[in-house]
Order: structure tokens, then C-alpha cells, then sequence
């Protein structure tokens, strides 16, 4: 299964919105990339380094759905780089986890 449809099937089971309305504003206002390898939904945010902020210009990225191959390729993928990366990892309960980008790729060993 490809990870856009894996993608597509995680999101059916585990959120109310529906997968195509949130794929169609990230391609509008985010950035999506899928390949044979992977999938990735994001959009830009401001963070202060403590919280997220609407007063200020963006510095990062929120990943809405990442499936396949590693952060790593996530990071390679994007548009740009930026000062942070967040996600939460279970979706819309889970914890936030904000990294700045230079640790993050650090740590993926690009």
C-alpha cells in the first residue's frame, strides 16, 4: 500500500474531519509531498520558542500526517528550512513535540 493511501486509512479511523478536505487545504495554504516512499502534510506555524504564536511571521513547521521512510527524508522533502519542526504523535491528544530544525536533522544524521 502506498503511504498517501496508508495515510488516507490511518486518518479514517482516528479523526472526524475528513481526509480529502484536510489534504485540499494543505495543497491551498500547507505543503504536501507524497512519493513512492512518502507522504507528508504540513503547514507553517510561528513559535515563540515556548508557544504558538498568530503575532509573528512563521518559522516552522507543523506536521499534520507523515508516513514512510524517517524525520529524515521529512526534513529533506520540505520547501525550506525553517527554525522549528512540531507534530504530535498521536494525533490531536497527543503531546506536542517542537524541535529546532538543526537538532532535528542532528539527530536523523542529515
Amino acid at each position: 500500500m502506498t503511504p498517501w493511501r496508508q495515510a488516507q486509512q490511518w486518518w479514517a479511523k482516528n479523526n472526524h474531519d475528513d481526509f480529502f478536505e484536510v489534504l485540499a487545504a494543505h495543497l491551498d495554504t500547507g505543503f504536501v509531498v507524497s512519493t513512492p516512499d512518502n507522504f507528508v502534510m504540513a503547514h507553517d506555524i510561528s513559535w515563540d520558542g515556548k508557544e504558538a504564536r498568530a503575532d509573528m511571521p512563521a518559522n516552522g513547521y507543523f506536521v499534520t500526517m507523515a508516513v514512510g521512510s524517517g524525520v529524515g527524508d521529512l526534513m529533506r522533502l520540505a520547501p525550506e528550512k525553517k527554525e522549528y519542526v512540531a507534530w504530535r504523535r498521536n494525533a490531536r491528544c497527543g503531546q506536542l513535540k517542537v524541535y529546532r530544525w538543526d537538532n532535528l536533522a542532528r539527530k536523523a544524521g542529515i
